[in-house]
């Protein structure tokens, strides 16, 4: 998915936000509990993707699946994708 500097970036919004406001122990629990979904998200997604990327079946099925999706679900991804969730 390519979302590496991507999260590095919202990481460190979201760390030194939470810094900035709490001890060290309790921004990271904060921290964890605000990424964990986004985080797991882009794992699962970047992984299953590049198993698919990687065979020339899975390959297939990976451009049979993006040409029959909907626009309105690949914008909806796209959108919890790129945005950041509130503070």
């Amino acid at each position: 998915m390519g979302q590496g500097a991507c999260q590095g970036i919202e990481d460190a919004y979201f760390l030194s936000h939470f810094l900035a406001k709490h001890a060290p122990q309790k921004a990271f629990e904060l921290f964890g509990a605000n990424r964990r979904k986004k985080v797991d998200y882009v794992v699962k997604n970047s992984w299953m993707f590049g198993q698919m990327a990687h065979s020339t079946v899975g390959r297939t099925v990976l451009k049979l699946i993006l040409k029959l999706t909907p626009e309105k679900i690949l914008l909806k991804q796209m959108n919890d994708l790129y945005s950041l969730n509130k503070i």
